[in-house]
């Protein structure tokens, strides 16, 4: 989005806001609300009301004074919606309840609209959350079952399955990458990759490369075991789940002369 172009959305959005009485208070936040923005970065809106319901039902019809999207959806992981535009500009509005104001960190945001002080109810210097054990525990448990379906693969020269399953594996990789970094607001996925560590990028990017042939689908999908196996009981701890990971271990070293990680 060209700077001209989220000056203008942005403009547009707040005039809306401002009519709307069920909204309280909104700040962006995000890569604008850390000051990290580019001409490639979408607007991401957290707007703050006593009733969510209510603000949800009636954000369709506001949407339709933004202009013409060429995209309207509720957003998937945070309750809100999704904007995006005819010049493929994007907007994310997130839309939360008063209480959850603790919640965020006054250094991670900008403010846009305030009613009643909320500003002053944001904390700021919060520590960072640490890492992400229940985002962890779930990436480890598909990631051991996704690597499992290596042998069929193989054993049926599926190499379209295989690649699709080879990167699955290395996105995989890197959300554990980040559940380790516990960022409080990673923001969109541009902008966190761009916050792993020097080293981490580096290993991701030593990894081979998947091609359309079986020998580098296996030493894709291996490979990414091996960096993520060691992060994973790092991070899970009592909860690496590890009969799953002795089970698969077993299984490729038969179907595969393949040794994991211990």
């Amino acid at each position: 989005m060209s700077p001209a172009g989220s000056t203008e959305l942005l403009a547009r959005l707040v005039e809306l806001l401002r009519a709307e009485p069920l909204v309280l208070g909104a700040w962006l936040y995000g890569s604008h609300g850390r000051g990290e923005a580019d001409a490639y970065s979408d607007l991401d809106v957290w707007v703050v009301t006593e009733d969510v319901d209510a603000l949800l039902a009636r954000w369709p019809a506001l949407a339709q004074g933004l202009g013409p999207l060429a995209l309207f959806e509720p957003l998937r992981r945070i309750t809100g919606f999704r904007h995006i535009f005819p010049d493929w500009s994007g907007l994310d509005v997130w839309i939360s309840p008063v209480r959850d104001l603790g919640d965020r960190d006054a250094e991670n945001v900008r403010l846009l609209l305030d009613r009643g002080g909320l500003a002053a109810r944001l904390p700021s210097g919060r520590p960072a959350p640490g890492p992400d054990v229940d985002k962890a525990a779930g990436l480890t448990g598909e990631f051991l079952r996704l690597l499992g379906q290596l042998p069929a693969v193989l054993a049926r020269g599926d190499v379209l399955y295989g690649v699709s399953l080879a990167q699955v594996l290395r996105l995989q990789l890197i959300e554990l990458m980040l559940c380790d970094l516990g960022l409080a607001d990673p923001g969109g996925s541009g902008h966190s990759y761009r916050r792993l560590p020097a080293d981490r990028r580096a290993a991701l990017l030593r990894l081979p490369v998947i091609g359309n042939d079986l020998d580098s689908v296996r030493d894709a999908q291996l490979a990414c075991a091996g960096l993520f196996v060691p992060l994973a009981r790092q991070l899970c701890r009592e909860r690496f789940p590890q009969p799953m990971y002795q089970a698969l271990a077993g299984w490729l070293e038969r179907e595969l002369g393949a040794r994991l990680p211990e």
